[in-house]
């Protein structure tokens, strides 16, 4: 019978080792083991599903592997739809699904893995890396991308309790401290995705209409726009003085809405000297102006002397005339208000009395009387009118009395005059002198005023001097 023989057959291959009593095939020879097909091709080959309930060991799987438990080393499985649990795999080539290897070296290929959690001392990625929940660093010191870092909902530097710095998505930066640009400010700035500059800002732009800062080297000048006003610094090549300054517009200093260059709310102090052609300064209605004429007004806009003031003046010290102390007046008011006096001479007409009360010029008293001095002096012979300033018109008669001197002769003598407006009455009285007369007297009218008249006795020169007392019509 062909299957006694074939049996016959297949003992001769089998042996049993008397030591461990284990069962081998072919231990000294190369037959090949069929299971499922006569033709075998390979030490075993088995055509059908084969059920291992143990550890299945081998070094190298071809083909289809449907479930691998444990695998101490795990091959190259072109097509593995299931990977089991190996613990020790130190060699993993592609799988279509990778179950849990709790020590894997040498993954490589182009497989999707998918798995809960993944501690590893390091990662390298040559392609993106995608998260959907949240990237924490705890204990991360630094962190280096040689690409784009990417923050959709924006950047937050520092502890959760205390943020130091916050870059919004919408490009908005906001930071707690000092923001630092070394390196000859090689700052770059973009706006609307272009580059400003990436060497030194020359530039700036801000968010409104005509807010600008820009800087010319040429001129060495900054202009800072706000809000289409301009100002400007000028350098004057980093040596002596330098200037800011506006050319358009108000300045308010404690005031959102100035009405003039400069408008001013609250106290101001100046240092230096402030110089303006027109000073206006209302306070109350009370104006103090100056004009390019060196004329101040206080109360009054069209000041028409070096100080004019429109209203009373009250000041505590000392007032100066001409670098000397000025004395309004040296008049004593007594005590109950209603009487001055004054204890030194009195000058009227003159501004060096010698008297107590000295006149230079006619008194007039009640409006009724008049006194008057005069002196003249001539050489000749001829009469001559020593005094003619009383009109006819006011004065109806004067009393008139009269020094001459002529070298040693000396002559005095009084005269009453009358008139009527035409013709005048005169009589001499009192004459006294030394030697003989030194001149002889007469009176008229003249040009309307009563006029005296003198005749010298000699042609060397006599001096008179005359007081008069004149009563009006």
């Amino acid at each position: 019978m062909a299957n006694n023989r074939e049996l016959s057959q297949l003992g001769s291959f089998i042996e049993v080792s008397d030591t461990t009593g284990n069962i081998g095939i072919a231990t000294t020879v190369t037959p090949y083991v069929g299971i499922g097909t006569t033709n075998p091709t390979s030490k075993l080959t088995v055509v059908g599903d084969v059920l291992v309930s143990g550890v299945l060991t081998a070094t190298s799987f071809t083909g289809t592997v449907f479930s691998a438990s444990y695998a101490d080393v795990a091959g190259v499985s072109t097509y593995a739809q299931i990977a089991g649990l190996s613990t020790t795999a130190i060699t993993a080539g592609y799988a279509s699904t990778a179950g849990i290897s709790t020590v894997s070296q040498g993954l490589t290929g182009t497989p999707n893995i998918t798995v809960g959690t993944i501690t590893a001392n390091s990662a390298s990625f040559s392609g993106n890396v995608s998260i959907a929940g949240t990237l924490t660093y705890e204990d991360v010191t630094s962190v280096d991308s040689l690409g784009i870092v990417s923050a959709r909902t924006g950047v937050l530097v520092g502890p959760p309790t205390s943020i130091g710095a916050t870059i919004s998505p919408n490009g908005d930066a906001s930071f707690a401290g000092i923001v630092t640009a070394t390196g000859g400010f090689n700052l770059g700035i973009q706006s609307g995705g272009i580059n400003v500059t990436t060497g030194v800002v020359t530039a700036l732009n801000f968010v409104g209409a005509g807010n600008s800062f820009s800087y010319n080297a040429a001129s060495k000048t900054v202009d800072i726009n706000i809000g289409g006003g301009q100002w400007t610094y000028t350098d004057s090549l980093n040596v002596g003085e330098s200037n800011i300054y506006r050319l358009n517009g108000n300045v308010g200093l404690g005031t959102t809405n100035p009405t003039s260059k400069i408008h001013v709310i609250g106290d101001s102090y100046i240092s230096g000297v402030t110089t303006t052609a027109l000073l206006n300064v209302g306070v109350g209605g009370t104006i103090i102006t100056t004009t390019n004429t060196t004329r101040v007004g206080i109360n009054s806009i069209s000041p028409n002397f070096t100080l004019d003031v429109n209203g009373d003046l009250n000041f505590n010290g000392t007032l100066y005339q001409n670098n000397s102390e000025f004395i309004a007046s040296r008049w004593t008011a007594t005590s109950s208000g209603g009487d001055i006096y004054r204890l030194s001479n009195v000058g009227i007409g003159t501004t060096n009395p010698t008297e107590r009360l000295q006149v230079n010029g006619q008194l007039s008293i009640d409006n009724n009387v008049s006194y008057g001095t005069t002196s003249v002096g001539i050489a000749t012979t001829s009469q001559v009118g020593i005094h003619s300033t009383l009109a006819t018109s006011t004065y109806r008669s004067v009393e008139y009395t009269i020094q001459a001197t002529e070298g040693t002769n000396f002559h005095t003598t009084k005269i009453i005059v009358l008139h009527d407006g035409s013709t005048t009455y005169s009589t001499e009285y009192g004459s006294i002198f030394n030697n003989s007369e030194v001149s002889t007297y007469d009176v008229d009218i003249s040009g309307g005023n009563i006029r005296l008249l003198a005749t010298p006795a000699s042609s060397s020169t006599t001096n008179f001097k005359i007081t008069f007392n004149a009563i009006k019509v």
